[in-house]
């Protein structure tokens, strides 16, 4: 009786067990299952975020054309800027000489005018002498 009694208890004992080891697994499988899902759920957002950010890539691209069109436009108005400065530089430099030009030669026709009015005022002088003799 003793064997049957532990054959039974022996049975017991290996059904509990595998009832456990059946409790175990399917808790098991419900962890993966779990983590499965989390893992699509966080692929799924992923995947959104790469996209969102392409699309605000793709802006920034956009934007960066659009500025660097602008500056190379800035860059053209620039150099014509620089041109006509150039420009009024060399006519301001060529009004200079032609200032300068005419104010040497309008000391020069004083400076004559006022050795002709001196030898005026010496003729007339000499005229003086020569008829107060």
């Amino acid at each position: 009786m003793v064997k049957k009694m532990t054959k039974k208890n022996n049975n017991k004992e290996e059904s509990s067990r595998e009832d456990q080891f059946v409790v175990l697994l399917e808790n098991m499988h419900h962890d993966i299952k779990l983590i499965a899902e989390g893992h699509l759920m966080l692929e799924e957002k992923m995947e959104a975020g790469f996209n969102e950010l392409g699309e605000r890539m793709g802006s920034m691209e956009n934007e960066i054309g659009s500025v660097a069109g602008e500056v190379q436009s800035l860059k053209g108005e620039v150099q014509s800027v620089k041109e006509e400065v150039r420009s009024l530089k060399d006519e301001m430099h060529m009004g200079f000489k032609t200032v300068i030009a005419a104010i040497v030669k309008n000391e020069q026709e004083i400076d004559r005018r006022a050795d002709k009015k001196d030898l005026i005022l010496l003729d007339k002088r000499v005229a003086k002498l020569e008829t107060a003799k």
